[in-house]
C-alpha cells in the first residue's frame, strides 16, 4: 500500500485505508482517476465500506469484484473466448450487477 501511494497510484483516506470506488472497488489515485485494474477488499477499504472483516462481506465483494473484471475484460478484449468460461464459472453473467 505505501508503494502505491507514495507513487500516487492510490489516495489515502482518514480512516487508514484508501480511496475506492464503492461500486466496483478500483483504486483511486490521487488525480481522483479510477483505475479499474487494480482493486482491493478488506481493511484497505476502511473508510469507503463500513465492514471491512467481516467474511461474508469480503466474499460478495469478491464475487463483485470478479463480475466487473468479467466484465472489463470482455469489454477490452471482445475475442477472448475464457471470459466467457470465467462468466460460468462464478455462476453470472459478464455484465457487471450491484
Amino acid at each position: 500500500m505505501h508503494n502505491l501511494i507514495a507513487q500516487g497510484l492510490a489516495k489515502p483516506n482518514l480512516y487508514r485505508g484508501v480511496e475506492v470506488d464503492f461500486d466496483s472497488a478500483a483504486v483511486i489515485d490521487k488525480q481522483n482517476k479510477i483505475n479499474y485494474r487494480i482493486r482491493l477488499l478488506g481493511h484497505n477499504t476502511s473508510g469507503v465500506y463500513y465492514y471491512t472483516s467481516s467474511l461474508e462481506m469480503i466474499a460478495k465483494r469478491a464475487h463483485l469484484i470478479a463480475v466487473h473484471l468479467t466484465h472489463f475484460i470482455k469489454e477490452n478484449h471482445e475475442e477472448n473466448r475464457l471470459v466467457d468460461a470465467a462468466a460460468d464459472w462464478i455462476g453470472g453473467s459478464a455484465t457487471p450487477v450491484n
